[in-house]
């Protein structure tokens, strides 16, 4: 036995290498010593509250998930703008946008004419030689997320989709999961583009789930 480990309340099993670690824990805290528990296991993280140690998520690889670069924008614009695009097939507008970002343009003057198009910082680019989907991509971590999208070639396009409200990894949450994390620190990059859904594609049912489940 460690000399800082002590023993554990019944039911903590002193043979998991986890428990071993909180017994440290616990012994430097009852000498006094600042203590904080920190890991992502959420099941270690409630056995630690339980012995009243201080306990900490990373925090370095979380996102702020209500922050989160949505990957298009509402634009109210007069009507004559509107139909300029339609003409001309572009248009030239004084907002700082991100590469790739989708713009809806709607009539400032309330009717229901509306548009959508792209700014896009990539063009004449070839198309590519792979093509690359990973869904459910909200249960991978980030160092899984780079080691995916580092290993692409030339000419290669990855797209991830995912909802950072449905995880299954034990480990992960929305701020923390691999699909955030890209988001955001590829937010503003001209090879990357991004779009957030606004509302549920599949029903009313699963809307609600997902958001009061």
């Amino acid at each position: 036995m460690n000399r800082h480990e002590v023993e554990l309340p019944v039911g903590f099993v002193e043979q998991k290498s986890d428990n071993q670690i909180l017994s440290i824990a616990l012994g430097l805290k009852q000498k006094d010593e600042k203590v904080v528990f920190i890991t992502k296991d959420i099941n270690l993280r409630i056995k630690s509250e339980i012995l009243n140690i201080e306990t900490q998520d990373y925090e370095k690889s979380k996102v702020k998930i209500d922050e989160l670069c949505a990957g298009w924008r509402e634009i109210s614009v007069p009507a004559w703008k509107i139909d300029q695009l339609y003409k001309d097939e572009k248009l030239v507008l004084k907002q700082d946008f991100y590469p790739n970002e989708f713009i809806v343009l709607k009539d400032e003057a309330g009717s229901s004419k509306s548009a959508l198009t792209k700014y896009s910082g990539i063009r004449g680019r070839s198309l590519p030689q792979q093509y690359i989907i990973i869904d459910d991509a909200q249960n991978l971590t980030p160092h899984e997320i780079k080691t995916i999208t580092s290993r692409a070639g030339n000419d290669t396009k990855i797209v991830l989709t995912g909802d950072p409200c449905q995880i299954d990894n034990p480990y992960l949450d929305a701020s923390s999961n691999g699909f955030t994390y890209l988001v955001e620190r590829f937010k503003g990059q001209e090879i990357f583009g991004h779009v957030t859904f606004s509302k549920s594609e599949r029903s009313a049912l699963a809307a609600l789930s997902s958001e009061l489940l």
